[in-house]
């Protein structure tokens, strides 16, 4: 259906229409009207349109006509509107767009619809592997990958929950963005300090808007392994380490010390300044770790 409206009389040197009058689309999304100018003055006619909804923008290709006297020359009317989630969002709702033209001494215009739909954009995140194993002082990686649902289309901001002490996670980029309806992706880096305790731990990947309305999240596991301690021959449970131990008031020191464990409840033990403490005397952080035997109170020493 085309649409024709005039400010001028049966004078007119020239004529606008539009087709289609009414077009609809999702937040985020365009559409298109061909606007149609007849002349009979053969003068150039520059396009313009007024009304247009927050966020929306529009463009005309060309941005200005110059029918032949007689004849007719057609321009295409692009509106293009702001994905939700964003700052600029187009709300949703039907607007009326007046599309104007003019020439040296007219100006004739015609009014087209625009209809905008609420959105399904949404995303979705993941990644790859789910779980990694890493050794104290290492670092390892993985991929997060950030799925565009329908328009989506932002800067995904990625975290991860549950940390352990002396374990970190840096993205890069930090706030990756996907195209509409496709993927962006960021390396997931994982840090173990040489203080970590060994262990499982269930931890969570976070992706949010940057405009801080919608979040997603994955689980992800990470598995701790600390220094590994050979057991003594001939032990039915046992183990070999190095110990160095700077006791309040007492000092002792071994080497190749073996100490054979047995399964009683271990003492609670404390963490300061790098070291852990059982009772009189202390131990480097990787001595005690695993349950270890405190050699002592001839005890196990628990450091969970």
């Amino acid at each position: 259906m085309l649409a024709h409206y005039a400010l001028a009389s049966a004078t007119d040197s020239f004529t606008i229409e539009a087709n289609p009058t009414s077009a609809t689309t999702i937040q985020g999304g365009s559409v298109a009207y061909t606007i149609t100018v007849g002349s009979s003055s053969g003068l150039p006619v520059t396009l313009g349109v007024t009304g247009l909804p927050t966020g929306a923008i529009a463009a005309f290709n060309p941005p200005s006509l110059q029918p032949p006297i007689g004849g007719t020359t057609s321009s295409t009317l692009t509106v293009t509107t702001s994905p939700a989630f964003t700052v600029t969002e187009t709300p949703a709702g039907s607007y009326q767009l007046y599309v104007m033209a003019s020439d040296s001494s007219e100006t004739h215009w015609v009014i087209v619809t625009l209809n905008v739909l609420y959105t399904t954009a949404d995303f979705e995140i993941s990644v790859s592997p789910n779980f990694l194993t890493i050794s104290t002082t290492e670092s390892k990686t993985a991929i997060v990958t950030v799925l565009s649902i329908a328009s989506y289309s932002q800067n995904t901001t990625l975290s991860v929950t549950g940390l352990p002490a002396h374990v970190t996670a840096t993205f890069t980029p930090p706030a990756p963005r996907p195209l509409m309806a496709g993927t962006a992706n960021s390396i997931m880096r994982i840090t173990v300090g040489a203080d970590a305790i060994s262990g499982t731990c269930l931890l969570t990947v976070v992706g949010a808007v940057v405009t801080g309305t919608r979040t997603r999240s994955v689980p992800f596991m990470l598995i701790v392994t600390g220094h590994s301690i050979p057991p003594v021959a001939g032990g039915n449970v046992g183990l070999a380490f190095a110990f160095i131990g700077i006791g309040l008031g007492v000092a002792a020191a071994g080497a190749g010390l073996a100490i054979v464990m047995s399964g009683r409840q271990g003492s609670e033990v404390m963490d300061f300044s790098g070291y852990y403490y059982c009772r009189k005397h202390r131990v480097p952080l990787w001595y005690v770790e695993g349950k270890l035997w405190c050699p002592l109170h001839q005890r196990h020493v628990r450091t969970e």
